[in-house]
């Protein structure tokens, strides 16, 4: 099965996975309890202003060395890809992150929403952005790193009709 099929698969699950547990009062994660948060939480940190080394290294040490990250703009294979993107986000938004607002975990897939933060740490303004939140649907191989990440980014005017 092609990796393309696996993130569809996730998405879909993880998608139905959100509606179950929007209809049920149980937490699917608690939060800093589980690997996988901490996993991720990781990856986002990436995003943050560090050096290109200390990029690197934390990438390593949470995504597959074969990661495919979809993104509304790209899709880049690999930990070079995927720290070029975060890169590339530094210069557009200067000290801009992400903190993580919610994670819902079911075996190897996540559903995770997401929030851009400032520089001085507050939550980005739309305007100023282009975007203010979105959601990461994530893929753990057997060793609990992350194999895929499907991005979708929240901006003005998208909405199904």
């Amino acid at each position: 099965m092609e990796s393309n099929d696996l993130t569809r698969r996730g998405a879909l699950l993880g998608l139905a996975w959100l509606f179950a547990c929007a209809t049920s009062r149980k937490k699917a994660v608690t939060p800093m309890s589980d690997d996988r948060l901490k996993t991720y939480e990781q990856y986002l940190s990436a995003w943050s202003a560090i050096t290109d080394d200390e990029r690197a290294e934390r990438l390593r040490g949470c995504l597959s060395p074969n990661v495919v990250f979809y993104n509304p703009t790209q899709t880049q294979r690999g930990l070079a890809g995927v720290g070029g993107q975060c890169a590339a986000f530094q210069k557009r938004t200067p000290g801009g992150s992400f903190v993580v607002e919610e994670m819902l975990a079911f075996e190897t897939h996540g559903i995770v929403r997401w929030r851009l933060l400032d520089a001085q740490g507050k939550p980005g303004a739309f305007d100023r952005y282009g975007f203010d939140y979105g959601y990461d649907v994530v893929e753990f191989n057997a060793e609990g790193r992350i194999e895929s990440i499907l991005m979708f980014v929240h901006t003005k005017g998208a909405r199904l009709t």
